[in-house]
């Protein structure tokens, strides 16, 4: 497989954390390409979080509007980002 490089700086770290109440979330980080550490990121803020379902969720039972809800957020932090490192 050819080396692949990437698009821009930006991009998304998509992680699980739990709130105070031990529920669950889907959490999307906005992170930035380490000058420092080449190949590393390193993160610059919270992009969204959402509370899921944890029996839904860990079941792979969610919904397809739920799962294209998903994926239409993170598509769209990463076109704008490209879009960025495009125009500048």
């Amino acid at each position: 497989m050819p080396e692949l490089k990437s698009v821009g700086q930006l991009g998304v770290l998509v992680h699980l954390c739990r709130g105070e109440e031990g529920e669950l979330h889907l959490v999307m980080d906005d992170v930035a390409s380490s000058l420092q550490k080449p190949g590393c990121w390193e993160r610059v803020r919270l992009f969204t979080e959402k509370e899921m379902n944890e029996d839904l969720f860990m079941s792979m039972k969610l919904t397809d509007a739920q799962l294209a809800d998903i994926g239409t957020m993170l598509v769209a932090r990463l076109v704008a980002f490209a879009k960025q490192s495009k125009s500048g």
